[in-house]
């Protein structure tokens, strides 16, 4: 009942992380498309928008499409390269990404 009133209060906030929750569930598809609706309405990138970025780019990873995980890997570093602060997940998924990027 808690979780159904704060999903109504931050419907929209919920959305990165219900697609993050596909992702660890390896709906690959649904994560990808979730996220995707996502940030298409998105005019500018916070915190928790960034995390489709992520999911994007981690679901084209397991997808093994290099293509599209570089293209989503390179917008999240830029997008949290512009954060004033980053918290410790951003820095964590930053240097793991970092280190991505060269092989791809």
């Amino acid at each position: 009942a808690e979780y159904k009133k704060a999903e109504a209060i931050h419907k929209d906030l919920s959305v990165c992380t219900l697609a993050n929750i596909y992702f660890f569930n390896s709906d690959y598809a649904k994560s990808i498309e979730t996220a995707k609706e996502k940030i298409a309405s998105v005019a500018s990138f916070d915190y928790p928008n960034s995390i489709c970025i992520e999911v994007l780019a981690r679901s084209y990873l397991a997808k093994k499409n290099w293509v599209e995980a570089k293209k989503y890997l390179e917008q999240y570093m830029n997008i949290t390269g512009a954060f004033k602060d980053k918290n410790i997940y951003v820095m964590r998924n930053r240097a793991e990404f970092a280190t991505f990027l060269p092989s791809l």
